[in-house]
């Protein structure tokens, strides 16, 4: 008999950037959530890139706050890769993430473009990523409203899902 990954270990991550593209944006925050409530969070100076309005109203962080406040955007990639890495090596932790397709491929570039071992060069597979964004659609396609979350909320929405439509 398998387990369901809900029942096992699991830790959610998030992220917040300057934008939508991986090629041209950066991390300013970043926040890796564990079930029993212990948060890992970085804060970027985004390599001192202009943060834009538009992100800025989302996520709260001016480009004053992150040049002052921010630590080297190399150091907190590196941090970012190596703590993932480690939850999912620890135990195989199941990673959550909403809107996966979005938020790894931007760690991804983030690692390449400062020269880090991304988490699948620290671990191998990175694996299994599951995405609240996803099981919810599954689940209640129809439902009206935004589909947005932080980690942590992220985390608790996965798991009632899972308790809900165990065949997700």
């Amino acid at each position: 008999m398998t387990t369901s990954w809900h029942l096992g270990p699991l830790a959610s991550f998030d992220i917040e950037s300057t934008g939508l593209s991986t090629a041209n944006d950066r991390i300013v925050t970043a926040a890796l959530v564990r079930t029993n409530g212990e948060t890992l969070r970085w804060l970027s100076d985004a390599d001192g890139i202009e943060i834009p309005t538009e992100a800025s109203d989302i996520h709260h962080v001016t480009t004053a706050y992150a040049r002052k406040h921010g630590k080297p955007a190399k150091q907190v990639i590196e941090d970012i890769a190596d703590a993932i890495a480690g939850e999912m090596s620890a135990g195989n932790a199941a990673l959550v993430v909403m809107n996966a397709p979005f938020d790894l491929p931007m760690l991804d570039a983030e690692c390449a473009r400062h020269g880090v071992p991304t988490v699948a060069d620290r671990i191998g597979r990175v694996g299994p990523v599951i995405d609240p964004l996803v099981l919810d659609r599954a689940a209640d396609k129809w439902r009206k409203g935004k589909r947005t979350l932080e980690a942590q909320a992220a985390l608790g929405v996965a798991l009632v899902i899972a308790e809900k439509y165990p065949q997700l």
